[in-house]
C-alpha cells in the first residue's frame, strides 16, 4: 500500500490558496486579533491612552458617555453603540463579526496621527473630517462595511483611504487639493457608494484615486460629480452614474470605465471582470461568447432576452468559474426557434450571480435576427420525417422535387405549417414562396436524408 504524504498536500493546498489572494492597498491593515487581553474590557466613558488596548465583545449595548480615545487602540467583536466620542489620536478596530455604531451628530475630525479599521460594520451618523498629519481609513476584507451618514472629507496630504475588498457608503465625498494622489486606493471587490444627491462627488485633487492590482473595483455615485481635477490614472476604477446622475467641471474622469445602470452591486465586492459579451448569428442559431479576466465567488450566469431592450427574461443558465484569477472563457449556442420571432431586432446582457446572491449585469447588446428578414424559417434542414414552416407573412407554398409539385399551399400570417416527409424519397427538394401575385420571393433547398 502507498504512503500518503499529508505534508506534500498541505503544502499543496496552502499554494493554491496563497495563489488566490489578491493585492492590498497600502499601508496595510492593523493585524486582525480577538478581543481579549492588552488592558481588559472596556466601559461606559473609558479613557484609552497612548499604549493601552481596550476591547468590547458583547451587546447590544449603548455607552453613553462613549470612549475617550488620546493615543491607544479601542477593538470590537460585538455590537456596540457609542453617544458621543472624544477622538483626539488611537485607533478604533472593528473585527469581522462585530458592529459599531458612533451617534452624536456634527463633525467627526481625525485630527492627526488617527486610524480606523473596519472588518465588521461602523455606523458613523455624523460627518467624518481627515486633516492634519497621518490619518487613515481601511475597510478590510469582503465583509467589512463603512456607513458614513454624512460626508467624508479629505483635507491633508498623508489623510489615506483604503478599500481592501470592503465597503464604503457616505452621503458625499470631498477630496481637496491638499490631499494627495493616491489618498483613495481600492482592489478587486472595493466598492465606493456616494448616494446623498446634490454634490456628491467633489474632486479637487489629480488623479486622488487609483487601484492597485488586477480586477475592478466600483464608485457608484447619485447627485452631480464636480470634477475639478482628473478622477483616476486607472481603468480599473468603474465608475458607476446611477439615474439621473450628472457631472461638472473640466477634470474628468481620467482613464476610469464608466457604466449606467444597472450598477454593479456595491453591497461588498464586484464578483467578475468582464471584458466582453457578444451575440453573433450563426446558422439559424445565436452563438453566446464572452471572457472574463477575474471572477470572484462566480456561482452562475445567466443569458437574458428582451424584446424591447427594456424587459428581459432568463433563457439559459450557465455555470460559473468560482474564484479565479486567470482568463476564462465561455461559448454558448441558443437556437432562434426558441425565441420570439416578432422582433427583427432583439436584445440580450449576461447577469451574474455570485454565492451570496450579489447580481450585476453586462452592457446590453442587441442582435439582429436575420430569420426575420425571411418570409419563412425552414427546419431542420436536412430534414427526415418532417418539415417545420413558419411563415411572417401571407403568401403561398410550393415543395418541388424532380420537377414535380409535391405540396401547393396558402397560409396566413404568423403560421407555423407541418409537413410529414417520413414517406418521401431521399434526395434534392425545393420549397418556393410566393408572394399574392405568384413572383417567388424566397427559394430554400432542402435535403431529405
Amino acid at each position: 500500500m502507498k504512503t500518503i504524504n499529508l505534508g506534500l498536500i498541505l503544502f499543496f493546498i496552502l499554494s493554491i490558496f496563497s495563489n488566490l489572494s489578491f493585492s492590498q492597498c497600502t499601508p496595510a491593515a492593523p493585524s486582525v486579533a480577538a478581543c481579549s487581553g492588552g488592558n481588559g474590557a472596556g466601559s461606559n466613558g473609558v479613557n484609552i491612552n497612548g499604549g493601552q488596548t481596550f476591547w468590547f465583545n458583547g451587546g447590544p449595548t449603548t455607552w453613553a458617555s462613549g470612549i475617550n480615545l488620546n493615543g491607544g487602540t479601542f477593538r470590537v467583536c460585538g455590537n456596540l453603540t457609542l453617544s458621543s466620542i472624544s477622538f483626539n489620536s488611537g485607533t478604533i478596530i472593528v473585527e469581522s463579526g462585530g458592529t459599531l455604531t458612533i451617534n452624536g451628530g456634527g463633525d467627526l475630525f481625525l485630527n492627526g496621527n488617527s486610524s480606523i479599521c473596519v472588518r465588521g460594520t461602523l455606523n458613523l451618523n455624523r460627518n467624518l473630517r481627515m486633516q492634519n498629519s497621518n490619518n487613515t481609513i481601511w475597510s478590510d476584507g469582503s465583509s467589512a462595511k463603512f456607513n458614513i451618514s454624512g460626508q467624508l472629507e479629505i483635507n491633508s496630504a498623508t489623510s489615506l483611504v483604503r478599500l481592501n475588498g470592503g465597503a464604503l457608503t457616505a452621503a458625499s465625498i470631498v477630496v481637496q487639493g491638499s490631499a494627495s494622489a493616491g489618498a483613495i486606493c481600492m482592489v478587486v471587490g472595493s466598492c465606493y457608494t456616494f448616494n446623498g444627491g446634490g454634490n456628491s462627488i467633489v474632486n479637487n485633487f489629480t488623479n486622488a484615486w487609483t487601484f492597485n492590482g488586477t480586477g475592478r473595483g466600483a464608485v457608484s455615485f447619485n447627485g452631480n460629480a464636480v470634477l475639478n481635477n482628473a478622477f483616476t490614472s486607472s481603468s480599473n476604477v468603474v465608475i458607476c452614474r446611477n439615474a439621473g446622475a450628472t457631472t461638472s467641471g473640466g477634470g474628468g474622469w481620467g482613464a476610469a470605465t464608466l457604466t449606467v445602470n444597472p450598477c454593479p452591486n456595491c453591497g461588498v465586492a464586484l464578483p467578475i471582470e468582464l471584458l466582453y459579451f457578444n451575440a453573433t448569428a450563426c446558422s439559424n442559431n445565436i452563438c453566446f461568447s464572452w471572457e472574463t479576466a477575474t471572477e470572484l465567488n462566480n456561482d452562475y450566469y445567466e443569458i437574458e432576452f428582451s424584446e424591447n431592450g427594456h424587459e428581459f427574461i432568463p433563457i439559459k443558465k450557465i455555470k460559473g468559474a468560482g474564484t479565479s484569477l486567470t482568463n476564462n472563457s465561455y461559448k454558448e449556442t441558443i437556437s432562434t426557434t426558441d425565441l420570439s420571432l416578432n422582433s427583427e431586432i432583439l436584445y440580450f446582457r449576461l447577469k451574474q450571480v455570485d454565492y451570496n446572491g450579489t447580481i450585476s449585469y453586462s452592457e446590453i447588446t442587441s442582435f439582429t435576427n436575420t430569420v426575420l428578414k425571411k418570409t419563412a424559417f425552414i427546419y431542420p434542414n436536412p430534414f427526415s420525417d418532417e418539415i417545420t414552416i413558419i411563415t411572417k407573412n401571407s403568401c403561398e407554398l410550393e415543395l418541388v422535387n424532380n420537377g414535380f409539385i409535391i405540396l401547393n399551399k396558402n397560409v396566413s400570417p404568423n403560421t407555423k405549417t407541418i409537413i410529414g416527409t417520413k414517406n418521401f424519397s431521399s434526395g434534392v427538394y425545393f420549397l418556393l414562396i410566393r408572394d399574392s401575385e405568384g413572383t417567388i420571393i424566397q427559394k430554400e433547398k432542402l435535403i431529405k436524408e
